[in-house]
């Protein structure tokens, strides 16, 4: 974000990421029963739309969905295609039914950054166009929850009752996008009676 806020990448262009497990066990029970909120989208797809979220730093001016419902009713499969008011365009997919590496890319004119494991990177690829691509390094305290715990707490200290962070907006945005994608599939959202 600190590189996209410079402009070292210039403008960003289009963007992807991609997640996706096998669940298996009760493991998959849980994930799969619509009655809890089960579905790709919904257990893992908030990962993919929040770094677009954060990436792009707006809600999708217009997006297209594909996906897979299985024989619990849920999606185990999805794929998105996203485009943002600044012209941006973005691809996600989403799976609780196949492997697939947790891998993003943002591209602008003037370079890329490639995260292997986008949801907890240590380290990030960056090719500014004509140089030498480089890594770049920033390991865990300790797992990478220490993060949200220490905001948290930071809040809670200060009396406030959300993050600057992460604020209520964002979270109301990308809930309300996902309720967009599961209402094209024909689904009710999850938390509707």
């Amino acid at each position: 974000l600190e590189m996209i806020r410079q402009g070292q990448l210039g403008r960003i262009q289009c963007a992807r990421s991609d997640y996706g497990f096998i669940a298996q066990g009760a493991r998959k029970d849980r994930k799969f029963n619509s009655d809890l909120g089960g579905g790709a989208l919904l257990d893992i797809g908030v990962y993919n739309i929040g770094f677009m979220h954060m990436i792009t730093g707006e809600e999708p001016e217009f997006f297209d969905s594909s996906c897979h419902i299985n024989e619990y009713g849920t999606d185990d499969y999805s794929t998105i295609l996203m485009k943002y008011p600044s012209g941006c365009t973005a691809a996600i997919s989403t799976s609780i039914g196949m492997e697939m590496p947790r891998r993003a890319a943002v591209f602008g004119t003037k370079g890329m950054v490639e995260l292997e494991d986008f949801q907890k990177a240590e380290t990030m690829t960056v090719k500014i166009y004509g140089e030498e691509e480089y890594q770049v390094s920033l390991p865990f305290d300790i797992n990478g929850f220490e993060y949200q715990i220490r905001e948290a707490s930071k809040c809670v200290a200060g009396g406030h009752c959300f993050s600057k962070v992460w604020t209520p907006n964002d979270c109301v945005g990308v809930m309300k996008f996902m309720e967009n994608v599961r209402k094209s599939w024909g689904m009710k959202f999850a938390f509707e009676e």
